[in-house]
């Protein structure tokens, strides 16, 4: 992860990525059993049908895992106030939002410089989540509109 954010330094304010990362690492971790989880809920993989998620794609052999790591769509879909009731709806405690957080951020760091030239679809995707999770946890960093310097 401290790979990623030194290779998006002249994206994003390091600083701040590295606050939002820790803040993420310090979550007490799943107190219940691993479950089936999807594995990558990215927007590319989301079915949305008049307004709401229809289904998932992308799916291939069960996975097990701790279940925040499926919570990515609070930041990569969702400003507030639907990110807040997005969490409602599930009924998280404060530790499983903050490892969804931790999951979100390492898809979203990593895509950001792997994909800055390549895929400047998924990177702008990857800066506003990142924007959204650095906002979302009051260490905010990112530059400019949509959040590339």
């Amino acid at each position: 992860m401290r790979t990623s954010i030194r290779r998006s330094a002249h994206l994003l304010d390091a600083d701040a990525a590295t606050a939002t990362w820790e803040r993420a690492l310090r979550a007490a971790p799943l107190a219940g059993p691993p479950r089936t989880i999807h594995g990558d809920p990215v927007p590319g993989n989301l079915v949305i049908r008049d307004g709401r998620l229809a289904g998932l794609i992308d799916i291939a052999v069960p996975q097990i895992g701790d279940p925040a790591s499926d919570l990515a769509p609070a930041w990569t879909v969702f400003e507030e106030p639907e990110r807040s009731l997005f969490r409602e709806a599930l009924g998280l405690d404060a530790a499983a939002w903050e490892r969804g957080r931790g999951w979100a951020f390492e898809m979203a760091i990593g895509g950001l410089h792997y994909y800055e030239e390549t895929n400047p679809v998924f990177a702008r995707q990857a800066a506003r989540t990142l924007a959204r999770l650095m906002d979302d946890g009051a260490a905010s960093g990112l530059g400019g509109a949509g959040g590339v310097r």
